[in-house]
């Protein structure tokens, strides 16, 4: 069942893309064009783009197109070919001045058979044809008569099922006017639903290179002696893996325009029932005049082994095989849709196929339609079910699909040789270098021969002439001919035009590749799918390694994949899994990921052990079979073990709960200070000893947190109290006790104040002496949970007091000193709690003290020319205290001079005291809890010899 949170995160996704769109942010231009969202089988969406101006039409003749072509100029309509098959029955209808064109009106006009809105795919310009129909998939478990409500409430009737594919429904709105993207949208948007789709018709390419160079009469692929300026041994080993596999006993299935059965080199491996998806037969023959491209394809897998003709890869297996009519460069018929492609995949694996081929696919890079990556996905879950369901779990059918010819990457989702389902093939010459049109991407993984120049094109079977068929191939009579035209491009190689010497492309190389894995099958059918895909990749020749430039940790080339497939190095490694359990190599871990501390991936088949390495510096490694590197590893016993690159070490030995497949597996690590780290991850099998292509991953230094700080005041006069906020950002957690304040003079680098160290917060009062200016910097330091720290800083400007009118002041007029009891001339600026002092202070200026009045810093103030005091404090961290003394004198002229000097007192934690009450200094009295004393016996004034001056803060005041 699908749960809520899939419906929340597609609604979601719907109006990321309509603010999108909204504000152009996604680069579609602005027309009048209605946008709609298209769901994918994952739940994620793309942009579907409905035209106003245009509808896609399909004519009832030729001359019908011919009649309808002249009406229509009249009006202000345009016809145009939507590819460059002018006779294709299905054109583009647009209007010439953009003006909104009325379905109705068009349909009830007799030359049109079928008429529908034009859709586009977001950065797609290939238009996709509605067709009134929507394909959908329902939630399991649904019953029937939840699924007719379901039809109800959303005013949709049923128009048929798919065979073998349960859940899926094509459907059809009551409302005949209805938009059939909005109709899918509403759809997909119901809980019942995981997803819907218009059933679109669509234009198929078929994968292959046209025709561009002279014929050579020879199969290179199958055996390279250097015919036609080729290389020798650019080959697959074809004649070498024979010896041990001929394809006995396996079954092919294809998708193509159709296939010759009854050709001379076909017809004995036939199993002779085929599957028509246009006309709903049996026979997949050639009925249109384009119908040429499936019987090339079948011939390079499973052409018979015979004293005429070509051989095919697999030549002993069978096969069948489905039609569907999209001809060489030809649109679809009337009835091949995404829903009709669908259909072929449960036919195949009710056959029961083995390997399928396909050596098309959709132009332009549109997203997979669900309808046929969930056919596909079946197949690979139940297709070769030898015991039929409930029995042991299905081996999975082998599905082989063309990347295509254009030299691009192709990408995850938006082509069909991406699924993880299938195997991508790209195509090499016959000079073992990758083809130059071949696509590319994360999961073309093989590559197999398909083009050679300068008449190294790929010889196989073609449709045989024929009066009663449509077409005769792309050999016409001995002619090389383009199906369905009057484009004769030279002599081809066989006068009878039963085969074709230049055929090519990924088109070529996606059947070869196929036959191979048919011999893989043939030595080992109880190998799975995957494990078939996983042996082919690490069957591979690493072919031209200077332009290649293979990984020296995934063995993986951008553009060549792992390599050109070698069937002999294949079908040994197949025929060894007889005897250790059917066991390839592991899976190459796959979806790693970096987060934060954390590195994981999942756990892949036949791995029951990760090895993981980490570095700073780059290091080479494919780990050959059998071999340890670490005494951790299961089955080592530390002696001989291998040797690790130079700057790697283990990180990580072993799989935890199980290595249980399609699970996570995950180790911790330490983030690097600078640079980076970089992993290497490698399955290991222990059963084997075999070890999987590694996969990498890596982890840049951590950024040091990003603090801010911010204070209440940044100015102002003594005392001036201010209050600071801190926070900080950062790729890891920030260290709740990881928070440290310093306050400390511009000039002054001290360490020796801290408050609030725990908080993003504090206060501090700053003291200057009178009639001057000083600078100060708050500096807050917070740290992540790696004790990486970050720093910010402001700088506050204090200012004293003013001077006084009639006498200026000097700095260092007076000055506090903390001494220690009984020790005297001691001057001390830190000790460990409970500190006990003695305070005094020192002045330059002769006269007679009238009083001092002490702030202690603690909260404490007191009265005295000398007195002690004990600091406490139980805090974990250093305090420093600010202590203040404020003196009054007279001068002989009867003057009252008033200053204030203040110093820090930095203690250490420790053990606290307790206060008794009693007097701390001979000739003082406590006066109660506020610690303020005052000097026994003094009541007059006291004259006071100044030694040392230090800062005035107060103004002088006169009687």
């Amino acid at each position: 069942m699908k749960v809520t949170e899939s419906l929340g995160c597609r609604r979601l996704w719907r109006g990321v893309f309509a603010t999108a769109m909204a504000v152009g942010s996604i680069g579609l231009p602005a027309t009048s064009a209605a946008d709609h969202v298209y769901v994918l089988r994952d739940g994620s969406t793309v942009v579907l783009r409905k035209s106003d101006d245009e509808l896609g039409v399909t004519f009832r003749s030729p001359h019908h197109m011919k009649l309808f072509r002249e009406k229509s100029a009249s009006k202000g309509r345009s016809v145009i070919d939507i590819t460059h098959d002018e006779q294709a029955r299905m054109k583009l209808l647009r209007s010439a001045n953009g003006a909104r064109l009325d379905v109705a009106q068009i349909r009830a006009d007799d030359s049109i058979a079928t008429a529908g809105a034009v859709y586009r795919f977001a950065g797609s310009d290939v238009p996709v044809i509605a067709t009134g129909r929507i394909v959908l998939r329902i939630h399991d478990g649904l019953t029937k008569g939840e699924i007719e409500r379901f039809w109800q409430d959303l005013g949709v009737v049923e128009v048929e099922t798919i065979s073998g594919l349960p859940g899926v429904y094509i459907v059809r709105s009551t409302n005949l006017d209805a938009d059939d993207a909005e109709v899918a949208e509403l759809l997909s948007n119901d809980d019942r639903a995981d997803w819907a789709n218009p059933d679109f018709r669509r234009v198929i390419e078929l994968r292959q290179v046209g025709p561009q160079d002279t014929f050579f009469p020879n199969q290179w692929h199958l055996n390279n002696t250097g015919q036609s300026g080729g290389a020798p041994n650019a080959d697959i080993n074809a004649l070498e893996a024979w010896e041990f596999a001929t394809g006995a006993g396996v079954v092919f299935g294809m998708l193509d325009d159709s296939c010759d059965v009854t050709h001379e080199d076909l017809a004995e491996n036939y199993i002779g029932i085929g599957q028509d998806l246009e006309f709903g037969l049996t026979n997949p023959e050639p009925k249109d005049d384009t119908d040429a491209h499936g019987t090339a394809v079948m011939g390079l897998a499973v052409a018979a082994g015979n004293s005429f003709g070509v051989r095919g890869v697999s030549y002993q297996s069978k096969f069948t095989a489905s039609r569907m009519s999209f001809g060489n460069l030809r649109l679809f018929d009337l009835q091949v849709l995404d829903s009709t492609i669908a259909g072929a995949y449960p036919f195949a694996m009710n056959q029961g196929v083995d390997v399928h081929i396909n050596s098309w696919g959709f132009p332009g890079g549109p997203p997979d339609p669900p309808v046929i990556v969930e056919a596909i996905d079946r197949v690979f879950r139940e297709g070769r079910d030898p015991d039929g369901p409930g029995g042991v779990p299905a081996l999975g059918m082998v599905v082989v699909f063309a990347s295509g010819n254009d030299d691009r990457e192709v990408l995850l989702g938006f082509d069909l040789s991406q699924l993880r389902q299938v195997i991508g093939i790209g195509a090499t010459t016959h000079t073992d270098e990758r083809a130059f049109f071949s696509n590319f991407g994360q999961r073309v993984n093989i590559l197999a021969p398909g083009f050679g120049l300068f008449g190294g094109n790929i010889v196989t079977t073609d449709t045989e002439d024929n009066p009663q068929r449509a077409s005769n191939g792309y050999n016409d009579g001995g002619s090389h001919v383009l199906p369905g035209t009057n484009l004769v491009f030279g002599d081809d190689i066989d006068p009878e035009g039963k085969y074709h010497g230049f055929f090519g492309g990924t088109s070529a190389a996606c059947p070869i590749a196929a036959g191979v894995a048919g011999l893989v099958l043939s030595a080992n059918p109880n190998l799975t799918a995957t494990n078939v895909r996983i042996l082919m990749e690490h069957s591979t020749d690493q072919v031209n390694p200077a332009g290649a430039s293979y990984d020296s940790i995934t063995s993986r080339s951008r553009k060549y994949g792992y390599g050109r497939i070698n069937a002999l190095i294949a079908v040994q490694a197949a025929a060894a899994t007889r005897d250790n359990g059917n066991r390839t190599w592991p899976d190459t871990p796959s979806n790693t990921l970096v987060d934060g501390t954390i590195l994981s991936w999942d756990i892949g088949i036949n791995t029951n052990e990760y090895l993981v390495l980490e570095t700073t510096e780059d290091f080479d490694l494919i780990p050959p079979d059998g071999a340890c590197f670490d005494d951790a590893q299961l089955g080592c016993f530390g002696a001989g073990l291998a040797g690790l690159p130079g700057g790697a070490r283990v990180l990580f030995v072993g799989c935890e709960n199980g290595c249980v497949v399609g699970t996570r597996q995950s180790v911790e690590f330490v983030r690097p200070q600078l640079g980076a780290k970089l992993f290497a991850i490698y399955g290991r099998d222990t059963t084997t000893g075999r070890y999987s292509f590694g996969t990498t991953a890596e982890a840049q230094a951590v950024q040091p947190p990003n603090v801010t700080i911010s204070a209440s005041l940044t100015s102002g006069r003594s005392p001036l109290a201010v209050r600071f906020n801190g926070n900080a950002t950062s790729e890891l957690l920030i260290d709740g006790n990881g928070t440290e304040w310093d306050f400390d003079f511009d000039n002054l680098l001290r360490d020796d104040v801290a408050v609030n160290s725990r908080e993003q917060f504090a206060e501090f009062v700053y003291i200057v002496s009178a009639g001057i200016t000083q600078t100060f910097r708050a500096v807050l330091t917070m740290r992540d949970v790696d004790g990486i720290a970050g720093s910010s800083e402001v700088r506050i400007t204090v200012e004293g007091a003013p001077l006084p009118d009639d006498r200026p002041i000097s700095q260092n007029e007076v000055e506090v000193i903390v001494g220690l009891p009984g020790a005297p001339g001691s001057n001390i600026s830190f000790g460990r709690s409970p500190l006990t002092v003695e305070l005094h202070v020192e002045s330059k200026t002769v006269g007679s003290v009238q009083s001092v009045d002490w702030d202690l810093g603690d909260g404490t103030t007191m009265k005295g020319l000398v007195i002690t005091h004990t600091y406490t404090h139980e805090d974990s961290i250093d305090r420093r205290f600010i202590i203040s003394a404020t003196v009054r004198t007279v001068s002989d002229t009867g003057s009252i001079e008033s200053n204030t000097a203040s110093t820090f007192l930095t203690v250490s934690p420790g053990q606290a005291v307790v206060d008794t009450g009693e007097p701390n200094l001979d000739g003082t009295t406590p006066l109660g809890p506020g610690g303020v004393a005052t000097p026994c016996g003094l009541v007059g004034m006291i004259p006071l010899l100044v030694l040392v001056g230090a800062l005035r803060l107060m103004r002088k005041r006169k009687p």
